[in-house]
This record gives structure tokens, sequence and C-alpha cells, in this order.
């Protein structure tokens, strides 16, 4: 039995070692929905995206 900062209490290596393959395995599946699933772009009005200006650029 040890204590980990992640997963609190675990009995055995092997349950560690179990807890960390799930855990990973859900990083990358909720990571590929993320990448899935792109931001809806909202409609800006002209008056905000005009008045904005660019920095300007040296030639």
């Amino acid at each position: 039995m040890f204590i980990t900062k992640k997963y609190g209490l675990v009995s055995s290596r092997s349950e560690y070692i179990a807890l960390a393959h799930a855990d990973r395995i859900c990083r990358e599946r909720h990571k590929a929905e993320n990448e899935r699933h792109k931001p809806v772009k909202t409609k800006t009005d002209k008056k905000t995206r005009y008045s904005v200006k660019p920095p300007m650029m040296k030639l």
C-alpha cells in the first residue's frame, strides 16, 4: 500500500499502473473529442472589427 498525489491510496503497483493507463486513455479520448468539436464562430459587428487597428509593420 502506498499513497500517490494523483490517485490517493493505492494497494499495489499493478493497480497504480492500471489507473494510470485508464487515465491516459481517457485523456486521449477527451482530447480527440475537443478537437472534433470546433467552437462555433460568432458573428462580429463591423464596428468592432474595424475599430481595432492592426499593428503597423515597417517595411
